[in-house]
């Protein structure tokens, strides 16, 4: 739980928003990338803030780490048609940079390939319909029927506030993130998959 995280954004509107964060390497965290860049808020934010295993709005036992730089996908920015959020989540996926190495102290979690296949699939995250800054896990089997080509749907337990949460599968004790959790409706969950051009993007950032 302690590789998981709350972020808090600070846009250029000076507004604030929160989301859920996972570690992946000593520096790096993967995340949705409405989280970071905000198409109605004025683009990249002016600070990002990552709480690794927060239990509670006063209760950070890992201290705050600082962002150093943050990218989203291309396609989040170019392809956003000037209303419609929906327009882009296919790309909703976003990788950032902390200025400082938490996973020194904290470990992080493993990703791979989302390559389709049936798994029981986890996921911990900051519900906005909790208390702040409070750690949920839910969990939600994933077949075949959950899988579009960019995404999936899924029936795993979220809300506002879980937005870049890590869905993971546990491969023997390890967990291993497969997709990141980037919308809610009234029907169903959408989650970004880190198909084989986005695990490398993935990858390719990570420090």
């Amino acid at each position: 739980q302690r590789v998981v995280g709350w972020m808090w954004t600070q846009h250029q509107d000076d507004s604030w928003g929160t989301c859920s964060v996972a570690l992946i390497g000593p520096k790096t965290v993967v995340t949705a990338a409405h989280c970071v860049y905000s198409h109605e808020a004025g683009g990249w934010p002016k600070q990002l803030f990552f709480y690794p295993g927060a239990t509670a709005y006063e209760n950070i036992p890992f201290g705050e780490y600082a962002w150093d730089n943050a990218s989203v996908l291309s396609g989040y920015i170019d392809n956003y048609d000037g209303t419609n959020y929906g327009s882009v989540l296919e790309w909703d996926l976003a990788v950032i940079i902390l200025a400082e190495p938490a996973g020194d102290q904290l470990g992080w979690m493993g990703f791979k390939v989302d390559d389709g296949s049936d798994y029981a699939a986890e996921i911990l995250g900051y519900p906005g319909d909790k208390p702040d800054g409070t750690l949920w896990q839910s969990n939600c089997d994933i077949t075949s029927a959950n899988y579009y080509a960019l995404y999936m749907v899924h029936d795993c337990d979220t809300f506002a506030g879980s937005s870049g949460s890590s869905i993971f599968q546990l491969d023997g004790a390890d967990p291993y993130v497969r997709a990141i959790n980037v919308a809610e409706d009234d029907v169903t969950n959408y989650a970004v998959r880190l198909i084989p051009t986005y695990y490398d993007w993935v990858l390719n950032l990570k420090q």
